[in-house]
């Protein structure tokens, strides 16, 4: 609801183009919020930062990566893929 208010507001000439940024969007903070996050938490580089990001359990890929982070990212795209429906039947 957020994203298409934010398409509102910057008053297009037409529906169509309204939706069209909504889905833009959408296909940006979901690509963020399902691939960039998780592999910034979980992703571990050498630093003297006292910040949470980049201090993860994995330094490169393998197959503990892939069963811990994989399996999360998997949930993560299929909770993406019935989201939007879920609310098409509320309006």
């Amino acid at each position: 609801m957020v994203l298409y208010w934010l398409a509102a507001f910057e008053k297009h000439q037409s529906y169509p183009t309204r939706t069209y940024k909504t889905a833009v969007y959408m296909m940006v903070s979901t690509l963020l919020s399902t691939g960039a996050v998780i592999l910034i938490v979980n992703f571990k580089i050498e630093t003297k930062l006292p910040i949470p990001i980049l201090q993860g359990n994995f330094k490169e890929f393998s197959v503990e990566w892939y069963n811990f982070v994989g399996s999360t990212i998997c949930v993560s795209m299929v909770y993406t893929i019935f989201t939007p429906h879920i609310s098409n039947f509320g309006s």
